[in-house]
């Protein structure tokens, strides 16, 4: 915990910038109770959410099918009347279905299904082509599980997305480690 909160302090963290914001200061604000995962699903800004994955936030969410079905269900702004603005949020909602995708193993389609049972909309109509079939019907594939293995290991040890670089493995490796590919 003393390591995260040093992280915090620092001016060129990337994570300490996101995570600023969400200091706890008393005010009577509406996103009470919103972690910076969940924010930043609401919005859907993929840029951001992919340093906070790398980070280890959704492995942390006690439900993170929660955050996924945040990004397909949570309604746009109202004040969107401009059409490009619209095909923008539709492109980092799929962007951020990938993001996710990357990091959980399994994803329950059933939760999905059941919410537009429910009469809820999912904003992209095509979402299933956005998950892999290998995170819900077929079996994984080993190099995700690796993935999510190590991931979760440094992670209990508070040294993502840091203790990848110090890894001994080949910058290809690194990166597929640290989410970019």
């Amino acid at each position: 915990m003393e390591k995260m909160l040093g992280l915090m302090q620092e001016s060129n963290v990337n994570l300490a910038l996101i995570w600023r914001p969400f200091t706890p200061v008393y005010s009577p604000s509406r996103l009470e109770g919103v972690t910076p995962l969940l924010y930043v699903a609401q919005i859907r800004q993929s840029s951001i959410l992919k340093i906070l994955l790398q980070y280890g936030l959704l492995e942390r969410e006690r439900c993170p099918m929660h955050i996924l079905l945040t990004i397909l269900f949570y309604p746009p702004s109202p004040h969107i009347l401009d059409e490009l603005y619209y095909r923008n949020i539709i492109d980092d909602t799929k962007d951020c279905i990938a993001l996710c995708a990357r990091v959980l193993t399994r994803i329950s389609v059933s939760d999905v299904e059941t919410q537009i049972d429910f009469g809820r909309d999912p904003l992209i109509a095509d979402w299933k082509d956005y998950i892999p079939v290998t995170r819900y019907r077929d079996p994984c594939e080993l190099s995700h599980l690796c993935r999510a293995t190590i991931r979760w290991c440094l992670l209990g040890r508070i040294n993502l997305p840091k203790g990848i670089r110090e890894l001994p493995l080949p910058p290809a490796l690194q990166r597929f480690l640290n989410l970019e590919s």
